[in-house]
Order: C-alpha cells, then structure tokens, then sequence
C-alpha cells in the first residue's frame, strides 16, 4: 500500500529501540541477565534482518528461518521486559551486582553527561 519494504521498517524499529535504551540508560536499573537477555535479542533480531536481506528469496525454509528468528527474538525481548520490570518492583535480588561501564570510558564521557552513567 505505502511502497516501503518491511525490513526498512523493523530496521528503524530496532534502531529506535536502541535510542531509547541509550538515552533512558541508567546502570543501577540493569543486572547481568537484563543484559545477556538483551543482547541475544537485539542479535536474533539482527539475524533475522541478515536472512531477510541477505537470503535469496525463492530459498526453501527461508521464511520459516525468518520468523523463528523473529519468534525467538520476540520471546527473549519479553524476558528482558519480565526481568525490568521484576528488578524495579522488586528490587536488586541478593548476590546479583547491576551491570556498569567500565570506569575507562565513564571518564570519557562528557561530564554533564556522566551522572547520567554512574547513578
């Protein structure tokens, strides 16, 4: 109807995803398993995006591929969401450290930016 190719519209999807993580980032809202979680889906997701434009489309299974890819992703995105939402209601479980940049490039970081990074 609008002309414009699906996988253009995940992909600005995803990167606008990004941006907001970036901009709303706080390190004491995040633990290791947020983390992990987080990135196995943004990379399932890029993997779908890569079959999606890189696989020829007349391939057998292609498009099973694509959306068990899509499924996959969506699934760990929904745990990384579980697990947000577990740790700001709830709070930090015992024993479990909140990720952080390192200390190298926090000092890289502009300093009005920086509380931003160590709260």
């Amino acid at each position: 109807m609008l002309n414009i190719y699906s996988s253009i519209v995940l992909i600005l999807a995803v990167i606008l995803n990004a941006l907001l993580y970036l901009w709303l980032f706080r390190s004491s809202y995040f633990n290791g398993r947020m983390v992990i979680l987080l990135l196995v889906a943004g990379g399932l997701s890029g993997a779908m995006l890569a079959v999606d434009f890189v696989w020829p489309k007349d391939m057998v299974l292609r498009l099973s591929v694509e959306d068990l890819l899509k499924s996959w992703s969506g699934f760990f995105f929904l745990l990384f969401a579980w697990e947000a939402a577990r740790f700001r209601l709830v709070g930090q479980p015992q024993g479990e450290r909140a990720a952080r940049f390192p200390d190298s490039l926090i000092s890289k970081v502009p300093a009005r930016w920086r509380d931003r990074f160590t709260a």
